[in-house]
């Protein structure tokens, strides 16, 4: 995930910390093939029926 810095809250390295960093927001498609390979995909019998306390 990639965040927004405005000039002059990093100190270094040069140009971000005059110019800062602003890049697209939302995950990038690296995190997003990573998020894939990471998480299992769940099936519908992965999931449970929440049942109120009675």
């Amino acid at each position: 995930m990639h965040y927004q810095f405005q000039a002059e809250l990093l100190d270094s390295p040069a140009p971000y910390n005059q110019q800062g960093i602003f890049p697209e927001p939302g995950l990038s498609k690296k995190d997003k093939d990573w998020m894939q390979k990471f998480y299992p995909v769940l099936g519908i019998n992965d999931y449970i029926a929440l049942k109120p306390f009675v």
